[in-house]
């Protein structure tokens, strides 16, 4: 159980630190690409929002592919 909780706290560490360094890049007034599934909405809502805030283009490229060309 413990494990479990260790692993999803280091995942929304990780997410946080994502989303801090998305920010200080685009202060820097850099381009920002992100590769992940995003794969709930809320996922990718903080990104929108904060593209929204820093007056960024925001976009989402979706690629409808087999699971087996994936792995």
């Amino acid at each position: 159980w413990k494990e479990e909780l260790d692993s999803v706290t280091a995942w929304r560490k990780a997410r946080e630190i994502a989303l801090e360094n998305c920010l200080e890049e685009m202060k820097l007034g850099h381009s920002v690409i992100l590769d992940d599934n995003f794969y709930y909405r809320s996922m990718r809502k903080p990104y929108y929002w904060l593209a929204k805030e820093h007056r960024y283009e925001y976009g989402e490229i979706w690629f409808n592919t087999d699971v087996e060309i994936c792995v």
